[in-house]
């Protein structure tokens, strides 16, 4: 995988967990999403996707929150990464290449459960793609 310059890098064991090296300590669910963002612990949160065009790559990923949504889409793709590189032990990837896996997809969105109106608030693309950024950026510090 290609990394912009000074771009932030998470690096991943042949194991598949985060090598200690690196800037990233482990995945623990954060409680509560901050910067501006709605409290989104214990929101219960259902990840939509379709990985083709082919309808019958259709699936959904349902979480508590919208944090462990969050890790459970990074999983998904470090597991990805594992699939496309066997030979390599330590995998580094961006947030771009994140983003990358994202589009790729043929669509990708959250429901998430908003107790106020009790029903689920639909999430699009981009809107997932900050909250991993948030995410990780998070587990950085």
């Amino acid at each position: 995988m290609r990394h912009p310059a000074g771009g932030a890098k998470r690096k991943l064991s042949a194991s598949g967990s985060h090598d200690p090296g690196s800037n990233k300590a482990g995945r623990t669910a954060m409680g509560v999403e901050r910067g501006g963002d709605l409290v989104l612990n214990g929101r219960h949160t259902i990840l939509l996707i379709q990985g083709t065009r082919n309808k019958a790559t259709r699936t959904y990923l349902d979480y508590e929150s919208v944090p462990l949504a969050m890790d459970g889409l990074i999983n998904l793709f470090e597991k990805k990464l594992r699939e496309l590189n066997p030979s390599i032990r330590s995998l580094t990837y961006d947030i771009n290449d994140l983003y990358q896996f994202m589009d790729d997809m043929e669509d990708i969105s959250a429901l998430v459960y908003d107790p106020q109106i009790q029903a689920y608030v639909p999430c699009p693309k981009d809107w997932i793609k900050k909250r991993c950024f948030n995410h990780l950026k998070r587990q950085a510090t």
